[in-house]
C-alpha cells in the first residue's frame, strides 16, 4: 500500500502565536493581580479570580504548545504534525466555511458520518463528537484552501469527481496521432527546364 501523498500545510505564524497566547497570559495574569491588589472582601470572589486566573495562565502554555503544529493535509487524511488524525477522507460527510458555521476564527468546520473522541488543540483545532472544527490563530489564506482542497478529495472519494490519474489517461487516449505524411520536394511542381534556351537572335536577324 502506497504512502498518502501530502498536498499542503498550514500553521499559524509566530506574531498571531504571540498575541493569542499573550492575551490569554494577560487575562490570567490580570485577574491574579487584582486578588493581590485589589481583593474582593467576599472570599469566594477572591477563589474565582485565583482559579479563573491560574487557569488562563495554564490555558496560555497549552496553547503555545499547540499553535507550534501544523495541519498537514494528504489524499487520505487531515492530520497534524504530531501525527494525530484529525479527520479521516471516507468519514467526512460535509465540510463547511460558511458565516454561520460554528468554527474558529479564519477556520472551518467539518461534519464526520461517524463521531470520534474528543480532543482540543487551543488555538488549533478542536474535536467532539461528529463535529471537527480546523482553525483559531491560523491564517485564513493557508485554512481556505485547504478547506477547498479537503472538499474536493471528498467529492473524489464518493465518486463525484474523477482521478487526476483518470483524467491524465484518457487525455492520452484522446490525443490524436500524427498522420505522416510524405512532404513534397520543393520545385516538384515547376515545370521543368528542355534544356533548349530561346534563340534571341535569329537567321533572319544576320546581315551579311
Amino acid at each position: 500500500m502506497s504512502e498518502p501523498e501530502e498536498l499542503m500545510r498550514a500553521g499559524a505564524t509566530l506574531p498571531r502565536r504571540v498575541i493569542g497566547t499573550g492575551t490569554m497570559a494577560g487575562l490570567g495574569l490580570l485577574l491574579l493581580w487584582l486578588v493581590i491588589d485589589k481583593p474582593p472582601e467576599a472570599v469566594i470572589w477572591q477563589v474565582f479570580l485565583i482559579v479563573f486566573g491560574a487557569g488562563a495562565l495554564w490555558l496560555a502554555q497549552i496553547m503555545w504548545r499547540a499553535t507550534g503544529r501544523q495541519l498537514i493535509l494528504t489524499d487520505a487524511a487531515l492530520e497534524d504534525s504530531s501525527g494525530a488524525v484529525l479527520v479521516r477522507v471516507e468519514n467526512v460527510e460535509k465540510v463547511d466555511r460558511s458565516m454561520f458555521a460554528m468554527k474558529p476564527s479564519n477556520g472551518f468546520l467539518v461534519l464526520l458520518k461517524e463521531p470520534q473522541p474528543r480532543a482540543w488543540q487551543p488555538g488549533l483545532w478542536w474535536r467532539s463528537g461528529r463535529r471537527v472544527a480546523i482553525g483559531g490563530v491560523t491564517a485564513a489564506r493557508d485554512t481556505k484552501p485547504m478547506a477547498d482542497a479537503l472538499s474536493m478529495l471528498v467529492m473524489r472519494h464518493r465518486g463525484e469527481l474523477p482521478d487526476m490519474s483518470d483524467l491524465m489517461g484518457t487525455a492520452d487516449d484522446e490525443t490524436p496521432k500524427d498522420d505522416t505524411r510524405k512532404e513534397e520536394a520543393p520545385g516538384d511542381g515547376a515545370p521543368k527546364d528542355d534544356g533548349h534556351a530561346d534563340d534571341s537572335s535569329g537567321d533572319g536577324g544576320r546581315k551579311d
